[in-house]
C-alpha cells in the first residue's frame, strides 16, 4: 500500500472533488488504487475505463457500484473514440491498463503492443489534444520533438524482439 500512496501523492494532492480517469481500474493494482482514492478523497469522482480482459474483475469494485461518483466504462484504451470522450472529463489521468503476463506475450504479442504501446499513445494523444497538464502546471507536449521508432528485429514462436535505434 505504501507504493500506491507514493503514486497518488505524485499524481495530485486534492482536498476536494477531483475528477479521475483511471484506465485498467478493474485489475488488481487499478482497483486497489480506486479503493485508496475513495478512502482518502471521498469527494473525488472516478471514471474507470477497462476492457475487462483476463486481468479485469469487477468484483474488485462492487463496493462502488451504487456510488454516484463512480462510473465504469467498458472499453479499449487503444480506441481513440472512447478515450477522446473520457479525457476531457478528467482532471487527473492514471494509466494502469496493460497486458502483463509474459507467457501470454509469447502466444499473442499483438495484444501487448496494442494495449501497452498503442493504447498509451492514444491516451497521450488525447491528453495533448485536450491540453491536459502535468503536475506542476506544464502542458503536455505531444508528440515529443524527438520521436523514437521501434523496429522489430525478429519474430519466432518463442520470442519477439525489438530495438530502439540510437539517434
Amino acid at each position: 500500500m505504501a507504493k500506491l500512496e507514493n503514486v497518488s501523492n505524485k499524481v495530485s494532492k486534492p482536498s476536494h472533488g477531483v475528477n479521475y480517469l483511471i484506465t485498467g481500474g478493474a485489475g488488481f493494482i487499478g482497483s486497489n488504487f480506486i479503493h485508496y482514492i475513495f478512502g482518502k478523497y471521498p469527494e473525488a469522482e472516478i471514471i474507470n475505463l477497462d476492457k475487462l480482459t483476463y486481468a479485469g474483475n469487477l468484483e474488485n469494485l462492487r463496493d462502488f457500484e451504487k456510488n454516484p461518483k463512480y462510473k465504469f466504462v467498458q472499453g479499449d484504451i487503444a480506441d481513440p473514440a472512447v478515450v477522446n470522450e473520457l479525457v476531457p472529463q478528467a482532471d487527473v489521468i492514471v494509466n494502469f491498463a496493460a497486458e502483463t503476463h509474459v507467457d501470454r506475450s509469447i502466444t499473442g504479442p499483438a495484444d501487448f503492443v496494442r494495449t501497452n504501446v498503442v493504447g498509451t499513445q492514444v491516451l497521450l494523444d488525447a491528453a495533448g489534444k485536450f491540453q491536459k497538464r502535468f503536475r506542476g502546471g506544464k502542458k503536455l507536449k505531444w508528440p515529443p520533438k524527438t520521436a523514437l521508432s521501434i523496429q522489430p528485429l525478429a519474430w519466432t514462436a518463442e520470442r519477439w524482439c525489438c530495438r530502439i535505434p540510437r539517434r
